[in-house]
């Protein structure tokens, strides 16, 4: 297993909508570490879920992660932060849920002691950050770390 981290920037997500969304199309990945900061003094309420549907294959903005020892193989898992058919999720896929303050800088981390798992090639099995505000909330500067 090789170790990958990648930075992203959302945008101002409304509420009951997809932030942005963690997957693994080729290897499955081992999440160690999420993490996010406001941007904006905007109070912001994030949950991270297991995508429910039969999965979207029409994300408008992808990044693909960077590994941490350039002897190691390129990553494969992505962060899409932007969607024509976003991901859909249920109350019963929640993982966790948190709340940022409306101050520029606010930020969380979350740590995964034994890592949270996401198959590849499954097209319900992504993780996926999602704002549950009430309102629109912050552009975030975010980062995962993952292993593959």
């Amino acid at each position: 297993m090789a170790w990958y981290e990648i930075g992203f920037t959302s945008t101002a997500t409304a509420n009951a909508a997809p932030i942005a969304a963690f997957r693994a199309p080729t290897r499955a990945s081992r999440i160690w570490e999420l993490g996010w900061s406001c941007n904006a003094a905007t109070a912001s309420g994030l949950t991270v879920y297991r995508n429910t549907a039969a999965g979207y294959a029409a994300s408008a903005s992808t990044s693909v992660g960077q590994v941490t020892n350039p002897l190691w193989a390129a990553g494969t898992s992505l962060i899409d932060t932007a969607w024509t058919t976003a991901p859909t999720i249920t109350a019963a896929s929640r993982l966790r849920r948190g709340q940022l303050p409306a101050a520029i800088g606010a930020q969380w981390v979350w740590t995964f002691r034994d890592g949270v798992w996401v198959r590849n090639a499954t097209p319900t099995d992504y993780l996926v950050l999602w704002n549950e505000t009430g309102g629109a909330i912050s552009v975030l500067n975010g980062y995962v770390v993952w292993e593959e």
